[in-house]
């Protein structure tokens, strides 16, 4: 899923169904990947970041820009 918006008319069918934004596909993608890499790291967000290779106050930051934290 690409992230489409589409406005629903009266009788519920979609109607000009068009992409999300660029910027929001990719905040989702960084949201995902983040939370996959410290799933994976059973919480542990030092191997998260290095798995990512960011640093950890990179990632921390990250996060939080992208409402993780």
């Amino acid at each position: 899923d690409l992230g489409a918006v589409g406005a629903a008319d009266h009788a519920g069918r979609t109607a000009a169904v068009r992409p999300a934004p660029l910027r929001e596909q990719v905040a989702a993608f960084k949201r995902a990947r983040i939370r996959a890499a410290i799933e994976r790291n059973d919480g542990n967000w030092a191997a998260a970041a290095r798995e990512l290779g960011l640093q950890r106050g990179n990632l921390h930051n990250l996060a939080r820009r992208l409402g993780l934290r």
